[in-house]
């Protein structure tokens, strides 16, 4: 038997702790409308960009993020996934005009130092989430793509990139 619930489509939000939260960045990566807000953790949006390399690919799609909001945090001590990726993704979205919530922790390892498990961090986080809805029919849709699989967003489908990286900026008729 088959379980059905209904699920409100714009209040769905992706989240994960270290490989989970590669998964996080790279869903959220590519295909950003349909999140309300992401939350990765000790993670990176690439496992290629840590120093001294840097993957442009990925980076190149943090673009696609500027709507949707992010909350995330790292340990700089991090020895198993250093924290530059996510310094990059706070800093790029804040040129971008967005506002992520980017917790770096001092004297935190890969596993935060126990900040998730403390009451008051888990407030802030819940409270923001639960405070995010998507926009599911935006007047205005800035997307990146690196490859033909990531061709549709939101309304738009069959986008190919031209060359490696394609950029697409529409307007909707009906808005």
């Amino acid at each position: 038997m088959l379980f059905r619930s209904p699920v409100d489509t714009d209040r769905v939000i992706a989240s994960g702790f270290s490989m989970g939260g590669y998964a996080t960045w790279g869903l959220a990566l590519r295909y950003p409308d349909r999140f309300a807000a992401i939350a990765p953790f000790s993670a990176s949006i690439s496992r290629r960009d840590r120093p001294p390399f840097v993957d442009n690919g990925m980076r190149f799609l943090v673009d696609n993020l500027k709507r949707t909001p992010a909350f995330f945090a790292h340990g700089s001590r991090d020895g198993m996934v250093p924290a530059n990726s996510d310094r990059f993704v706070a800093e790029r979205l804040r040129k971008l005009g967005a506002s992520p919530v980017y917790h770096e922790l001092p004297k935190a390892g890969h596993s935060l130092g126990g900040w998730l498990g403390r009451p008051e961090n888990r407030k802030e986080l819940l409270t923001w989430l639960s405070s995010k809805r998507r926009e599911s029919q935006p007047k205005i849709i800035e997307h990146r793509l690196t490859s033909g699989y990531m061709g549709r967003a939101f309304w738009v489908e069959g986008l190919e990139p031209s060359s490696s990286r394609a950029s697409l900026r529409a307007r909707s008729e009906e808005h």
